[in-house]
């Protein structure tokens, strides 16, 4: 039980985000007339990457925008950038995580990239499941060795 619930939150508070951030970024791209589908699926992959995540695409759109003269488009980019996109991310994936476990999101950021430099993409899937293992062996041997650890 311990090991499905680890599993399925620190899987779900990556891809959760993920989707919806993507979806998120394609609305915007797409009303100011960009591809949208290729920015979104950028804005997926981003996401995954903490602190910084989506702006790694939202901000050089902004800037190409703001350099090709379209103010209007360039404004819509960055507040939706910061407003809706990035505060997606802390509200999904925060209420993901502690509704589940009790997971520190750098854990899950650690797991994703190592599981992606292990196995390529299928990593973003498999990284998170490996620490849900790990966890669940250290919550075991806390179980088993409760008498002996120190608290």
């Amino acid at each position: 039980d311990k090991f499905r619930e680890v599993s399925k939150s620190t899987v779900l508070s990556s891809l959760v985000p993920a989707i919806t951030q993507a979806i998120l970024g394609g609305i915007a791209f797409f009303i100011v007339g960009l591809p949208a589908f290729f920015l979104a699926v950028a804005t997926g992959l981003a996401s995954l990457i903490p602190f910084v995540g989506t702006t790694l695409v939202w901000v050089p759109v902004a800037i190409v925008l703001a350099i090709a003269g379209k103010w209007g488009a360039t404004l819509f980019i960055v507040i939706w950038g910061i407003f809706i996109i990035g505060l997606s991310d802390n509200l999904i994936r925060t209420k993901l995580i502690q509704s589940k476990s009790n997971i520190h999101p750098l854990l899950v950021f650690f797991s994703i990239f190592g599981g992606i430099s292990l196995w390529g993409f299928l990593g973003i899937i498999f990284g998170p499941l490996v620490l849900a293992i790990i966890l669940t062996i250290l919550h075991i041997y806390e179980l088993e060795y409760d008498h002996v650890l120190d608290k």
